[in-house]
């Protein structure tokens, strides 16, 4: 009877196919029944090994298509029955294309090209190597057809190769062949195979397990650690399934390991044979745990201008070998500042305290900013940096000073600016003292333009001299609203112009002709608000007055000296008065100067006349009683005072 399952894959290397009869593909696996009526198809690069029943193993090549037949176990087909395929150049092109991608190979062929011709491969379309059993011989056997187009394709039989020694139970008995078997899979992930489906007996004998490990098979199976851990059940029918578990959990992703088991078969006979089953077991990547050290190490508050430096500390776990680092960064541009981690999770940021940005944040307002790190197998985490905005206090700048004149251009305004980088505020400008300086007074709008008014009637402002300069301070403020404040001086100069001085004083005085004393003095006072003005006292014209003379003293004062002697005063009759005026003149230095008349008033007196005869004798006359009884002269009188030469007429 034909066997249903003529072949088993015995080994394999690269990707290779059954295509099912309803053309659907199943990938082979090491340990996998191939069934009659099937067909192999492998990719480039690719080979099977296939264990024909009661023979030697077959493999086939990359690129193949492969039917298998149920008469492997008959006579062995004359070389020149077996059918190669020959695809056409481009469709052995698609054929390999779509086995490299993943895809159906029949998909994209022709369906002659996935057809198995019953006779020679003259047929082009589709040829197959159809294979016939296989004599059991140590020679290699090859299976060639001269195909237009390809070259021979071969099959070559292996050679066979148990894992251990059989031993017989008796004369005619032949040991059973026990083949050691691999498997691989990945470290979380099963896998199946069968301990039994490569081994065989020349006998023809059936098989069947009688321990795993040194452990007797049991009815239920057996359940063994591998040499290099995970877990071996195995079934008596030789089914076997492999669970990695936990053990394989520190293998970086693409590192392999193996683990072993042995096994023992056994014939009707007695007799045994040992070989191995050895999975290999892939690391994948096991994702890596980051934790913050402790609480809040995954974050950091930084200050606008008053905390520059955040720093923590993050922990990774990571089940894979070697793998729980960090990816040591130095110095990593942020938007407002940089970070770095080494790679035992210690990290630190550091703000930019001239970002525009930064410095633009109110109080209240903050800034935040996220740096991804990341572990040696790739896993990322955060760590969040939180700035907060501090209170910028605002400067001033523009115009700051002025000039207004004592007596001229007594206003003089300018305008100041604020900076403040906190965009947000709201700011008030204000002067300090309400605004009263020394020489006036200074106010402020909203817009920070100032005005300063002199007060010019003041006498500080008056007392200034020519040319003297003073300056007057006084203090603008702007406040933001969040206790920042910025000041600005302003400074006026004043510049003094010249004050005539004023005079007051004794303006007048009285002296008599002849009197004991000859002089009248009074006493002027000059005043001028220029207090450091040097000044100087004249008197106009010399000092010279119709009756006298005029002097003035530094201090103001004058005195009047009557010329007594003059004839004009002499002139002056008893009770007569005149007036001597003269200008007194004070003069600041600067161009000021005041006048003053004084007047002094001249009282007459009477002047004694002088009778002198006219020639000598008119004093004298002579008579004679009862003689001559007239006589005359002339007398001549002479007097100071106007008007008063006369004799006043007088008769007996």
């Amino acid at each position: 009877m034909a066997n249903s399952s003529p072949a088993v894959v015995n080994e394999i290397t690269g990707r290779a196919w059954i295509r099912n009869s309803d053309g659907s593909l199943t990938e082979l696996h090491q340990g996998s029944k191939v069934p009659a009526g099937s067909d192999i198809v492998t990719a480039s690069g690719a080979t099977v090994a296939l264990q024909v029943e009661n023979g030697m193993p077959i493999v086939i090549g990359e690129g193949r298509a492969v039917a298998v037949t149920e008469d492997m176990a008959g006579p062995l087909a004359d070389p020149t029955e077996a059918a190669v395929a020959a695809p056409k150049g481009t469709d052995s092109d698609r054929l390999l294309a779509a086995l490299q991608a993943g895809q159906d190979p029949f998909d994209v062929l022709d369906p002659t090209a996935a057809t198995l011709t019953g006779g020679s491969g003259d047929d082009g379309g589709g040829s197959f190597v159809r294979l016939a059993r296989i004599l059991e011989t140590t020679s290699p056997l090859d299976l060639a057809y001269p195909n237009p187009g390809r070259g021979a394709d071969t099959i070559d039989r292996a050679s066979s190769g148990a894992g251990g020694d059989g031993a017989a139970a008796g004369d005619n008995n032949n040991a059973p062949l026990a083949i050691n078997d691999v498997a691989r899979t990945d470290e979380k992930s099963a896998v199946r195979g069968n301990l039994l489906i490569n081994d065989s007996d020349p006998d023809g004998d059936p098989l069947s397990l009688v321990s795993i490990n040194g452990r007797p098979m049991t009815p239920n199976g057996v359940a063994v650690t591998g040499s290099n851990g995970g877990t071996f059940i195995v079934q008596p029918d030789g089914s076997y399934v492999f669970v990695p578990g936990t053990g394989f959990q520190h293998l970086p992703e693409g590192q392999t390991t193996t683990t072993t088991i042995s096994y023992v078969v056994t014939d009707p006979s007695g007799a045994t044979s040992t070989a191995t089953v050895e999975v290999t077991v892939v690391g994948v990547n096991d994702p890596a745990q980051i934790t913050a050290a402790k609480p809040g190490d995954d974050a950091g508050t930084v200050k606008e201008d008053e905390v520059s430096t955040a720093n923590g500390k993050l922990n990774v776990v990571d089940a894979d070998d070697g793998q729980s680092f960090f990816v040591a960064v130095a110095d990593r541009a942020g938007v407002h500042g940089t970070f770095s981690i080494d790679a035992n999770g210690n990290w630190v940021y550091n703000l930019n305290q001239a970002d525009p940005r930064v410095q633009a944040l109110a109080v209240g307002e903050k800034l935040t900013e996220t740096f991804t790190v990341t572990t040696a197998d790739g896993t990322t985490g955060t760590v969040t940096i939180t700035i907060n905005g501090t209170n910028d206090a605002p400067t001033i700048s523009g115009e700051a000073a002025g000039d207004v004149k004592e007596d001229g251009a007594q206003e003089v305004s300018g305008q100041l600016a604020k900076q403040d980088v906190d965009t947000s505020d709201t700011h008030t400008w204000s002067v300090n003292d309400g605004g009263k300086g020394q020489y006036g007074t200074l106010t402020v709008d909203q817009n920070g333009k100032w005005t300063y008014v002199l007060d010019n009637n003041s006498d500080k402002v008056q007392a200034l001299a020519e040319g003297q300069k003073v300056t007057d301070t006084i203090t603008v403020t702007v406040d933001d609203g969040h206790g920042g404040k910025a000041t600005q001086v302003i400074t006026v100069t004043v510049t003094g112009t010249n004050d005539a001085p004023t005079i007051s004083g004794t303006t007048v005085g009285e002296i008599r002709e002849d009197d004991t004393s000859d002089t009248v003095s009074g006493q002027l006072t000059q005043h001028d608000v220029d207090t450091n003005d040097t000044h100087t006292w004249t008197v106009n014209d010399g000092g010279k007055g119709q009756y006298g003379s005029f002097t003035v003293d530094g201090s103001g004062k004058w005195t009047y000296t009557l010329d007594n002697g003059s004839d004009k005063v002499q002139a002056l009759k008893e009770g007569e008065t005149v007036t001597d005026t003269i200008t007194v003149t004070v003069d600041d230095g600067h161009g000021g100067k005041a006048t003053e008349t004084i007047t002094v008033t001249i009282t007459g007196t009477n002047d004694t006349a002088v009778i002198t005869p006219s020639k000598p004798g008119d004093d004298a006359g002579n008579v004679k009683e009862d003689g001559n009884l007239v006589t005359g002269g002339k007398l001549d009188v002479t007097d100071k005072d106007a008007g008063e030469a006369t004799f006043n007429p007088q008769t007996d």
